[in-house]
């Protein structure tokens, strides 16, 4: 099983119990350095790219569904599905921005079909655009899965001050960016809301497994990791996607925010690799796309559900991967996230 051994006092995610989101300061104040001490139970393994509930975890297929179908650029997968034991070993899952699309969701859980060892976690933007937001928080507190803050549980965050006032605030940046159906799909429930910004406001903003680094946007290139501002983890794009060289030279890292078919000759359900960094933000809710999907870290697959057609599929990362590589003028990626 995957575990962690920190200091009692930071985590691995990056924050202790007393942050919380503040809006973008003035001046760039560098705080303390946060360097938990992290021993993953999962050893490194680099990416090769040269009105339903879901069931308890207890009650959930076997894990050996789930599995990506073998490849000759992926001879051990073909072992995972000879040596049926290999089939339990813990996996390690990150899931792109939901944008509440619950029955997606469900749909993409199936096929994963995760067991009790294995860890789901989620890059952020569980909210907004989709109608069933209020069930996508309810379903990860009931599993237990963790996740990143996304831009939009930001906004969320930043708009939530006086609720009974907020339906009557047309121009609220949250509402203008999808928060209506969020607001929808909540029935008029301003306890329940509150609560789930609550619990929105425990989750941190990056998630360091050692090998993997996982955030919602990326990072600003110019700073070191305990610099980063908040917003920058969370609506950062062209500064990080065009690095020339890798962030960190130990970990690959893993985010969303930034739907992969904008990026210059990437396909619709596609995910893209960088200068050490991979986006599998595919679009679930863009009618071009569709797709929503959750990487196999340590079987390197690809596990996909689309909301429009309400297909799934397992791909090898080797087949569903396409590189960028920057111009060296600036172009700015236009996308909605």
């Amino acid at each position: 099983m995957l575990s962690w051994l920190v200091d009692s006092s930071l985590n691995v995610y990056g924050f202790s119990p007393g942050d919380s989101p503040e809006p973008e300061p003035p001046n760039r104040k560098i705080p303390e350095p946060k360097i938990p001490t992290v021993i993953c139970g999962l050893a490194p393994f680099p990416i090769i790219l040269d009105p339903r509930a879901v069931p308890p975890l207890s009650q959930r297929p076997n894990p050996s569904k789930g599995r990506c179908p073998p490849t000759d650029s992926n001879p051990e997968i073909m072992t995972l599905l000879v040596d049926d034991s290999a089939a339990f070993q813990p996996r390690r899952f990150v899931v792109g921005d939901v944008h509440g699309h619950y029955e997606t969701l469900l749909r993409l859980l199936d096929v994963m079909s995760p067991g009790v060892d294995d860890a789901v976690h989620f890059v952020g933007d569980l909210i907004d655009r989709g109608p069933d937001s209020a069930k996508v928080l309810q379903l990860l507190q009931q599993e237990g899965y963790k996740t990143l803050v996304g831009n939009h549980e930001q906004l969320l965050m930043q708009a939530i001050v006086n609720l009974k006032d907020l339906e009557d605030d047309d121009f609220n940046p949250w509402l203008y960016s999808g928060g209506w159906e969020t607001l929808a799909s909540y029935n008029g429930d301003w306890e329940r809301i509150a609560e789930d910004v609550q619990w929105i406001k425990q989750q941190p903003y990056y998630c360091d497994w050692g090998d993997f680094w996982l955030v919602h946007a990326g990072v600003n290139p110019r700073y070191l990791v305990n610099q980063q501002l908040d917003h920058d983890l969370c609506w950062i794009r062209d500064d990080f996607h065009r690095m020339r060289t890798p962030y960190f030279t130990d970990k690959t890292i893993i985010t969303g925010h930034t739907i992969t078919f904008t990026f210059p000759g990437v396909e619709p359900g596609n995910v893209v690799q960088g200068q050490g960094w991979l986006d599998i933000d595919t679009g679930v809710y863009h009618p071009r796309s569709g797709w929503l999907t959750a990487l196999d870290l340590d079987n390197q697959c690809l596990y996909q559900a689309n909301s429009y057609s309400q297909e799934t599929r397992i791909l090898a990362l080797s087949d569903g991967v396409q590189a960028y590589q920057p111009k060296l003028r600036r172009n700015s990626l236009h996308a909605c996230a």
